[in-house]
């Protein structure tokens, strides 16, 4: 059996859970991002809650109810915020994934490759803004660029 509660995450991160593992999220353990959660679930203490940070967006998550009753569901503020930055980096690496494939190996510019990402992941650019994107994007690729040798 499984316990509802609401997650507070910017609006992209919990459109990627929901697109990954449903609406409500069912959090499975199988999964890195569902791993990573449930450890921050152990670890609620409150020393931890030094940040203070505001998502508009509320998820509903669905846990297991046996670390719900043995633990309860409290995420400190500061364990939400690396959780919603850890969801982050999973879905920017997913993203830089299909950019490279579509720009680097198929030669789609840019733009039209962000087309096939939104369909993708069944966004748009109200959800996952196109300038984040190509940000993100170009300083991967500038990263890169820069590690690599001539």
């Amino acid at each position: 059996m499984k316990v509802e509660f609401n997650l507070p995450c910017k609006l992209y991160v919990g459109h990627y859970l929901q697109t990954v593992f449903g609406n409500p999220v069912c959090m499975r353990r199988d999964s890195d991002i569902g791993k990573y959660f449930y450890s921050l679930v152990d670890d609620a203490c409150g020393a931890k809650d030094k940040r203070i940070t505001v998502y508009r967006n509320e998820i509903k998550v669905l846990i297991v109810e046996d670390v719900f009753f043995r633990k309860g569901c409290v995420l400190t503020k500061t364990n939400i915020v690396e959780f919603n930055n850890f969801v982050e980096k999973d879905l920017k690496k997913q993203v830089n994934i299909y950019l490279d494939a579509l720009c680097e190996i198929n030669d789609i510019e840019i733009r039209r490759a962000i087309d096939f990402v939104y369909d993708k992941f069944d966004m748009d650019e109200t959800i996952f803004p196109l300038d984040t994107i190509v940000k993100q994007y170009y300083r991967k690729r500038k990263a890169c660029k820069g590690l690599s040798i001539n």
